[in-house]
C-alpha cells in the first residue's frame, strides 16, 4: 500500500487488510442490489469511508511520526497528478487501484507535517520504481510488478520494486536541492499501480 524509506528506516504498510474488506463490501452491494436493498447499500458504503478515512489518518500520522525521528526531516512524496489516467491492467487490477484513496492520504500527511513543522514536496513520478539507484539504468523490465521485485538488466541489483521507488522518490529531491540540508530527507511510495498485498 505505502512504503517509506528514511536514512535510518524502512517501513512498508501492507494493503493486505483493507484489500480484503473493499472486495468483501463489493460482495455484500452486489448482493444488496439485486435485493434492491438500496438503504443497507448506502450503509455499507458509509462503513467502508469511514473505515477508510480511519486508516488514512492512522498511516498518515505514523509516516510523520518516523519523519519527526530524523535529523532536517523532508517528507518527499510523488506527484500523481493525472495517474488514474494511465491505469490500464485487468478489470479487478483497475478495481484495485480505483479504490486506493492516494490523494486523500497525502492530503493527511501534508496537514499532519505542517502541524508537526515538517516540510514536505512532491516530484515528478516517472521511472521511480524502474530505475537502479545503484547504476542509474532505467528499464521497464528491471521491475517484475508481480513479484514485487526490482533486479537491474545492467549491474545486477536487487531489492523490492517499490523500496526501489521509495528510494528514488528520495534521491531525486536531493538531486533537485543539491544541499547538504536534506540529511532526513524520507521518500514515501504512495503510488496506487499494483497494490502490494503484503510487505514481502
Amino acid at each position: 500500500m505505502v512504503v517509506v524509506s528514511t536514512p535510518s528506516a524502512v517501513r512498508f504498510f501492507s494493503g493486505r487488510e483493507w484489500w480484503h474488506r473493499r472486495r468483501r463490501w463489493r460482495e455484500i452491494r452486489r448482493k444488496l442490489q439485486e435485493e434492491r436493498r438500496y438503504r443497507a447499500i448506502k450503509k455499507i458504503g458509509d462503513k467502508e469511508r469511514r473505515y477508510n478515512i480511519d486508516l488514512v489518518h492512522k498511516i498518515s500520522r505514523e509516516i510523520v511520526e518516523i519523519a519527526a525521528r530524523e535529523k532536517n526531516p523532508v517528507i518527499v512524496m510523488e506527484d500523481l497528478t493525472n495517474i488514474r489516467e494511465d491505469m490500464d491492467f485487468s478489470r479487478e487490477q483497475n478495481y484495485r487501484n480505483h479504490g486506493w484513496f492516494f490523494r486523500r492520504l497525502q492530503t493527511f500527511i501534508e496537514y499532519k507535517a505542517t502541524a508537526a513543522g515538517i516540510p514536505y514536496r512532491y516530484v515528478v513520478a516517472e521511472w521511480t520504481s524502474a530505475t537502479c539507484p545503484r547504476c542509474g539504468d532505467a528499464h521497464p523490465k528491471n521491475r517484475d510488478r508481480k513479484r514485487h521485485r526490482y533486479k537491474c538488466q545492467y549491474c545486477g541489483y536487487e531489492l523490492n520494486d517499490d523500496l526501489i521507488g521509495a528510494r528514488n522518490v528520495a534521491r531525486a529531491f536531493e538531486q533537485e536541492m543539491a544541499s547538504g540540508y536534506m540529511s532526513g530527507v524520507m521518500g514515501c511510495m504512495t503510488q496506487p499501480l499494483r497494490v502490494r498485498d503484503d510487505a514481502s
